[in-house]
């Protein structure tokens, strides 16, 4: 708690946490996919819509910086991150998926988004692979402004202790804000 209201004082900002009902995903599609090519449907799930409008939503009521608006979300929040993030890139500024798998066919779609990707590499949930190959993609589609990735080595699927106990990630998100 002490270590939230330090991140609170340093970094104040409005948080949003929205939790995917039971038996549904924030992206419709196989996690068991050795490869995300293909996978991602143009479509947002129910849930995925309904987040992204209570963002919406906070964004229009409420004094917040439209210019440095972030998505971060673990495993199947990861894969819902890259789905955001991409999903209509003026809306985000920066993603941090953690442990999340992307469709790297959609690389184009994060231009103008700062993007800190992190994995375990010994993650039997959500294979690395799913990580390397998105920012891979993105990095050969020419990917601005920033694109960086962090692999932890041989911890299994909690890349988030590690991704979100580090002050430079938090710095490096609160200092995102959308190119003039």
């Amino acid at each position: 708690a002490n270590d939230f209201i330090r991140l609170q004082d340093r970094f104040p900002a409005y948080v949003i946490f929205p939790q995917c009902p039971e038996e549904q995903k924030w992206v419709e599609t196989d996690w068991a996919l050795k490869s995300g090519s293909g996978a991602f449907p143009e479509t947002a799930s129910d849930s995925m819509s309904m987040a992204l409008s209570v963002v919406d939503q906070i964004i229009a009521e409420n004094p917040v910086d439209a210019d440095r608006t972030y998505v971060c979300g673990l495993s199947m929040g990861g894969y819902g991150t890259w789905f955001a993030a991409a999903s209509k890139s003026k809306r985000f500024v920066a993603a941090i998926p953690v442990c999340g798998g992307g469709d790297p066919t959609w690389a184009n779609r994060y231009a103008g988004v700062s993007i800190w990707a992190t994995h375990c590499d010994a993650d039997a949930a959500v294979p690395i692979v799913r990580s390397r190959e998105m920012v891979a993609a993105i990095a050969t589609e020419g990917h601005w402004p920033e694109i960086r990735f962090t692999e932890y080595p041989g911890v299994g699927h909690d890349s988030w202790t590690q991704t979100f106990a580090n002050d430079e990630v938090f710095q490096w998100l609160f200092s995102q804000r959308r190119a003039e």
